[in-house]
């Protein structure tokens, strides 16, 4: 479970037909927090293009979908880089393939997203684009 909120992490898979998906919950971090997490960690600082993930916790939560789901997503063929209007349905289906092209607007587990959390129960979901 997740308070309710905005949350960033890897969606690692959606049950389509039990309305639930499995995150895996992580921290985006930027400017002088990105620099202090890299550094604690060994890792390259300044860090590139301003941004650093952490995920710390293996920890999976599984969380109902609304059925009044909204996803925001990247065309990249029409609308680089900014988000559009998903449909949920290629959204959710999107997650039962392990490869997708990269410029599929649909990019399932290959993508990070950002989750909002409302009454225990997903009601948004926007991928996070990385340079």
């Amino acid at each position: 479970m997740l308070e309710d909120g905005r949350h960033f992490g890897s969606i690692r898979s959606v049950d389509i037909e039990a309305g639930t998906l499995r995150f895996d919950l992580a921290y985006f971090l930027t400017g002088e927090a990105a620099n202090e997490a890299a550094a604690e960690r060994g890792d390259e600082v300044p860090v590139p293009n301003d941004v650093y993930i952490v995920n710390d916790n293996p920890k999976l939560r599984t969380l109902p979908i609304s059925a009044d789901l909204v996803v925001w997503v990247i065309d990249w063929k029409r609308h680089c880089c900014h988000l559009v209007r998903g449909e949920v349905a290629p959204f959710l289906a999107a997650f039962e393939s392990h490869h997708r092209p990269w410029d599929a607007r649909y990019q399932g587990r290959q993508a990070p997203y950002w989750i909002t959390v409302r009454d225990g129960v997903v009601v948004r979901i926007e991928v996070q684009y990385l340079p």
